[in-house]
């Protein structure tokens, strides 16, 4: 990806994702960023991260996928884990890399889950 990153600067819900009031509804904004940039799509389908940055909105950064795909995504790139299961060592490095970096970009160095860096920071 060679755009950076473009966080969601509202309101969040639990696991780090930005939503909004659009078009009548309560919606994920990466939702409805794709498809205010892509038209509408498929509501059986679901909106992706390439970043596996749940606070991203960038249009290049989203595709759509099934949840086969979403938890293929996730076992592929070691995302799989929950904040509960996180080591005493990568607590550690969270707190460490806090401020220094992207949660995106701290998830991959720790190996985790951005929501699992949102918990721990």
């Amino acid at each position: 990806m060679s755009q950076p990153c473009r966080e969601w600067k509202g309101t969040f819900w639990n696991h780090g994702y930005g939503y909004i009031y659009w078009a009548g509804r309560d919606d994920l904004a990466h939702r409805v960023i794709y498809e205010i940039v892509n038209g509408s799509y498929n509501n059986k389908l679901q909106v992706l991260h390439h970043c596996d940055n749940p606070k991203c909105v960038n249009p290049t950064h989203l595709y759509l996928g099934n949840n086969a795909r979403n938890v293929q995504d996730r076992e592929d790139r070691k995302r799989a884990g929950r904040w509960w299961e996180t080591t005493d060592a990568q607590k550690r490095q969270i707190k460490e890399l806090k401020g220094k970096m992207t949660q995106a970009k701290i998830a991959k160095i720790v190996g985790c889950s951005v929501a699992t860096v949102q918990r721990w920071s």
